[in-house]
């Protein structure tokens, strides 16, 4: 159970990071 809510933590991180490159991506092209 420690080991999905670590992977879980990771997730959400990850998806942080995505949104911030979106961000970036979609302010470059406005």
């Amino acid at each position: 159970m420690g080991l999905i809510f670590i992977f879980s933590d990771k997730f959400i991180v990850i998806l942080d990071v995505l949104i911030v490159f979106y961000d970036m991506i979609f302010i470059d092209e406005l």
